[in-house]
């Protein structure tokens, strides 16, 4: 058990940066990525880990704790485009791996400017609704929770609105 008031945050796998090179002789199968997620929403459900020290940050995690009947927190986990990043050279990205997605930088840019032209940027608003999600996604029931990693799906198949090519699930 971890000391009272900490945190485990997992991060699931995303193929950005260095990633990218190594993720096709490491990437996990849509199976076996599932089988992590599971385990560890057992754990969360029988009470090994209490659900306030363990942070999973995939999307997936959310439809798979669904089925363990855990209440949560979020309401969705992909969040891109909610919040900004700010990299090391100052570069602003909707999310801490949508790194082909430039805002701006703000050693050149207002922040709040920036802001404001990301709450108006069309590919992150579409990217919000999984209205506008394609392939088994656009057919899932969880597409409100889950609706799948967007960096995943662009990086795997160049398209943002594409289905999380890691997850198992498979819609009626």
């Amino acid at each position: 058990m971890a000391r009272r008031g900490s945190r485990h945050v997992i991060f699931s796998f995303r193929p950005t940066g260095r990633g990218r090179e190594v993720w096709r002789r490491f990437m996990p199968s849509p199976e076996d990525h599932e089988k992590v997620l599971r385990d560890v929403a057992k754990g969360i459900a029988g009470g090994r880990w209490p659900l306030s020290e363990v942070f999973v940050y995939d999307p997936l995690f959310l439809r798979v704790l669904s089925g363990f009947n855990v209440k949560y927190d979020r309401v969705r986990a992909c969040r891109i485009g909610d919040y900004m990043d700010i990299d090391s050279e100052g570069n602003v990205i909707p999310c801490l791996f949508a790194k082909a997605i430039r805002l701006g930088n703000i050693l050149e840019e207002d922040l709040l400017k920036i802001r404001r032209e990301m709450l108006e940027n069309v590919l992150l608003t579409s990217l919000k609704s999984p209205d506008n999600l394609k392939g088994k996604c656009s057919s899932c029931k969880y597409e409100w929770v889950c609706g799948g990693c967007r960096v995943r799906a662009y990086e795997l198949t160049g398209d943002w609105f594409a289905s999380d090519p890691l997850c198992a699930y498979l819609p009626d």
